[in-house]
C-alpha cells in the first residue's frame, strides 16, 4: 500500500533524534506537556468568554437630544436578566467626554406633583426579572453634560456589578418619536 508520506518522501531526521522521541519516557513527557498546555489554553479561553458574556440583556436603549447649553440629559433602556443568577448593579459610569456622571433616577407622583429621586445602589435584578428605564419612570440621569446630546450620535454606558464584572453598552441619541409608539418622552423633569 502506497501512502503519500512514506520513508522515501518523509524528511529524514538524524537517527539520534528519531530514537530520542521514540523512547517511552520522552513520549509520556511530551504527551503530559501537550495535555497541560491544552488545559491551560482551555481555561484561559473560557475565562475570556465568561468575561465577555453579558450578564444582562439590554434592549431599546436611547437617549433624547438636548439643547446646546443643557447640563443634564436622560437615557432609557430595558435590562433583562437571563443569566440564570441574580445580578447586583453597584455602580455605573460613562465616558468623561460625555458628562461628569450618570445616576439612575425615578420619577414619581406625590400630591399630584411629579417629583424625582435618585435610586439607591446596589440595585438587585433577580434572575428572569426585567427592569424598564423609561420616560416618567425609572431612567438614566446624565449629569454635567460636556456637550449636547445630538441626534445620530451615541455614547457608552458601563454597568458595574457586585461580582467585580462590568458590562458596557451603546446608547444612541434619538428622538422619542423614532423609538416606537409605546415610548414617548414628553420632557424630562430636572427639579429634584
Amino acid at each position: 500500500m502506497n501512502t503519500p508520506f512514506n520513508e522515501n518522501t518523509a524528511i529524514k531526521m538524524p537517527f539520534f533524534v528519531t530514537t530520542f522521541f521514540k523512547t517511552p519516557f520522552i513520549k509520556k513527557k511530551l504527551i503530559k506537556k501537550a495535555l497541560t498546555l491544552m488545559v491551560i489554553g482551555a481555561v484561559f479561553m473560557s475565562q475570556n468568554v465568561l468575561a465577555n458574556t453579558a450578564l444582562l440583556n439590554v434592549e431599546n436603549a436611547y437617549a433624547t437630544p438636548t439643547f446646546a447649553l443643557a447640563k443634564m440629559g436622560a437615557g432609557y433602556f430595558s435590562l433583562r436578566n437571563d443569566s440564570g443568577q441574580d445580578v447586583t448593579i453597584v455602580g455605573l459610569s460613562l465616558s468623561e467626554d460625555v458628562a461628569n456622571k450618570a445616576e439612575l433616577h425615578e420619577t414619581y407622583m406625590q400630591n399630584e406633583m411629579a417629583k424625582m429621586r435618585r435610586l439607591t445602589m446596589p440595585m438587585r435584578i433577580a434572575r428572569g426579572e426585567s427592569v424598564d428605564f423609561k420616560p416618567r419612570g425609572k431612567h438614566l440621569m446624565i449629569m454635567g453634560l460636556k456637550q449636547p446630546l445630538v441626534k445620530g450620535n451615541s455614547f457608552e454606558l458601563t454597568l458595574e456589578f457586585a461580582s467585580g464584572k462590568s458590562q458596557t453598552f451603546n446608547i444612541p441619541v434619538k428622538e422619542a418619536n423614532d423609538v416606537g409608539p409605546d415610548v414617548k418622552d414628553t420632557g424630562h423633569l430636572h427639579h429634584h
